[in-house]
């Protein structure tokens, strides 16, 4: 009996680190060009996983959805 597993090849496995940058004050992380880091007071570069982040409390800008 032949047995396909749902495996997909060009997926990486392990998560590839990327550059952010995070607002400390609404939790939220975005793309570096995203338009609402230029209204931010204090943003934060961070260079990690997505993953990273959103164990960390963050969550995703719904305007660049990093």
């Amino acid at each position: 009996m032949n047995v396909l597993l749902d495996h997909n090849p060009s997926t990486p496995s392990n998560p590839v680190a990327a550059s952010f940058i995070l607002n400390n004050n609404s939790h939220k992380f975005h793309r570096p060009t995203c338009f609402a880091v230029d209204r931010m007071t204090n943003p934060i570069p961070y260079q990690g996983t997505r993953e990273s982040l959103i164990s960390q409390g963050y969550t995703p800008c719904k305007l660049c959805n990093p």
